[in-house]
């Protein structure tokens, strides 16, 4: 795994966290993760920044 900060990435703000019924949707820079069932689950703690 890689932290983030050494993307230049260093909080949750850089993220558009959204959902679509049960599933997360993570946004960075054009591309997009959909996390299924876990709407409303995906904050900081789910990234590693350091």
């Amino acid at each position: 795994m890689r932290a983030l900060a050494t993307l230049g990435l260093h909080d949750i703000g850089v993220f558009a966290i959204t959902a679509i019924g049960t599933n997360a949707v993570v946004g960075y820079a054009g591309n997009t993760l959909i996390v299924i069932g876990a709407a409303g689950r995906i904050d900081a703690p789910d990234f590693m920044f350091a």
